[in-house]
């Protein structure tokens, strides 16, 4: 017999199925003793015994009461016998009962009924709620988020990307801008922001710098106390790190202005600094960045002409859409180095190889999965399943030809192509595996053609196999480069190209074939880990590195700049 625990009757067994078994039948049923039917003691007496004169009885009166007690008791014992049968039968009915209860119990019903009664009377609604209301509070949250944000989107047309969404969704304002309304424009909403921020800030440095008479800097950056002409105006800058500054003053002889990370003396140059020659007393104007780590910014006027020093500065986030803007500051973030390994093809019984080699450095890598390399094969699927479950990550290989996929190639077929990329994504997506939608191209191949199309599909795409590393925006998330082991070359030709990467802060991909790999190439690939390992430089997997540098990539359009 197959029970479950439902609700509602007539429903199907859950998937949590017990079976109930009942125990050996109970088998105690007592046997009866040889009951004798007693019948009522019958008494005479022949009166030839003696009668007695005093208060004792005579034999025949003693011979009655005898009798008499007699009588009762076996009325008594009859009693008795009658009481025995009917428990025998009793016990007998009970345990034939028993022996029966589960082959006519209908287990399911008995449950359901239960259910039911707890639901009617709302005990089923107590015994859950402590535990369903919290789940269901905190979705209701995350849906409310979800909501408040979607709510933002404008439709996206035709051929749009997560890309357009992503700038559509920079129309929400922050908490206090804009009344907490949605921006009609990501410009207006850029704008709007940065130029409220940009009066409030105005105001604190409207307040925030005085006069230090006497003082100026001389020409190689330091503070010079011995003219009497010239009066330098102390800001604090220590908040406005990566701002954009413009000061207009009233010079002669020099126009200066410095940085400053310590408090100044004679002998502390500035962190950085101008001076241009002037000949005569005029206004001079000057732009630049403050620096990281800079806490004073000094300069220079005349004294007698004090009063029309200006001062002002703007975020750059007003520069992002500009030509100019220095990525050093708005990227400062991206640049340090990070190494990421990923071995492609994952050909049966050999991309076990570099796993290995990776258990035992304690790192994670990515594997670059060709899907018709393992559709068919049950052990290879569940043996990177289980990788994923350790931490490791799938990407999508769409062909391991590359014949379709290289432009230069006379068998180049975009349309094939794209339907390879389709087919792999979809297939591994299908098999559970996660973010498996960022591509290593086949053959390295990364035309514009091929960028233009994954870019449909795909949030990223490993390309061009040529020794160099990513710096900032390189060449963009779909043409990302490696560092390619093979069996050719000694350790020392790999460490002078990951060398040049990390010490230019690069994202360092290294890509290798289990299947391709000697004895000395693997020996090198290990060591090579271990060097950076050495160097404290974090190893990650691909789908983490890339999803860190997303905005950057999300702006390398807007932002002019190169490397």
């Amino acid at each position: 017999m197959i029970y479950s625990l439902g609700y509602g009757k007539g429903e199907k067994s859950m998937s949590d199925e017990r079976t109930i078994k009942p125990n050996t039948p109970a088998d105690f049923t007592p046997q009866l003793g040889d009951y004798k039917t007693l019948q009522p003691f019958r008494y005479w007496c022949q009166k030839v015994l003696p009668l007695v004169y005093d208060d004792s009885l005579s034999y025949y009166e003693l011979l009655c009461k005898v009798v008499d007690y007699l009588n009762k008791t076996m009325e008594d014992v009859e009693t008795l016998h009658g009481d025995v049968t009917s428990l025998h039968a009793a016990y007998t009915e009970l345990q034939n009962y028993v022996n029966n209860y589960f082959s006519t119990l209908d287990v399911q019903a008995e449950i359901n009924n239960k259910l039911d009664s707890m639901a009617k009377d709302g005990s089923l609604t107590n015994l859950i709620k402590a535990y369903i209301d919290p789940l269901v509070n905190e979705q209701n949250n995350k849906i409310t988020v979800l909501e408040n944000r979607m709510n933002t989107f404008a439709s996206l047309p035709e051929g749009s990307t997560s890309g357009d969404a992503e700038l559509i969704d920079i129309r929400v304002p922050a908490n206090g801008f804009n009344n907490d309304a949605p921006y009609p424009t990501a410009g207006a909403a850029v704008r709007g922001q940065s130029g409220a921020l940009k009066k409030d800030l105005s105001e604190i440095f409207e307040k925030s710098f005085t006069w230090v008479d006497n003082l100026m800097f001389n020409c190689n950056g330091y503070l010079d106390t011995t003219i009497d002409t010239f009066s330098t105006a102390k800001i604090d800058v220590s908040a406005f790190n990566g701002f954009r500054i413009y000061i207009t003053t009233y010079t002669a002889y020099n126009g200066t202005y410095g940085f400053y990370n310590e408090p100044f003396n004679e002998k502390n140059k500035p962190i950085k600094w101008k001076s241009e020659k002037n000949e005569n007393y005029k206004i001079y104007s000057y732009d630049d960045i403050i620096p990281y780590g800079a806490k004073w910014l000094f300069v220079s006027c005349t004294t007698k002409k004090k009063d029309v020093f200006e001062f002002r500065y703007e975020s750059i986030l007003n520069k992002i859409l500009a030509d100019n803007v220095d990525k050093n500051y708005l990227f400062a973030k991206f640049l340090t180095p990070v190494v990421t390994i990923v071995d492609d093809d994952t050909k049966k019984g050999s991309f076990s190889i570099v796993k290995e080699i990776c258990d035992n450095n304690n790192i994670k890598c990515s594997f670059g999965c060709v899907w018709a390399n393992i559709q068919n094969d049950e052990s290879s699927l569940s043996l990177l399943k289980a990788y994923q479950q350790q931490g490791f990550h799938i990407m999508s290989h769409p062909d391991i030809n590359n014949a379709n996929w290289n432009i230069n190639n006379p068998s180049y077929n975009l349309s094939t192509a794209e339907q390879q990329l389709i087919e792999c994504v979809t297939y591994l997506k299908s098999q559970g595996f996660i973010d498996c939608d960022h591509v290593v191209s086949p053959g390295g191949a990364n035309s514009e053609p091929i960028q233009q199309m994954v870019s449909k599909w795909c949030p990223s795409m490993i390309g061009k196999n040529d020794n160099t590393s990513n710096h900032l925006f390189g060449h963009g998330e779909y043409d990302l480069r490696r560092i390619f082991i093979d069996n050719d070359h000694n350790f020392d030709y790999y460490k002078h190209y990951i060398d040049l990467g990390l010490n230019n802060n690069d994202w360092v991909i290294i890509g290798t074939h289990s299947w391709d790999l000697n004895e000395t190439s693997k020996k090198i690939l290990n060591d090579l880990i271990v060097y950076i390992k050495g160097k404290n430089i974090s190893i990650e997997t691909y789908n983490k590195v890339i999803r860190e540098r997303k905005i950057m990539y999300s702006l390398y359009p807007l932002v002019n700049v190169t490397n």
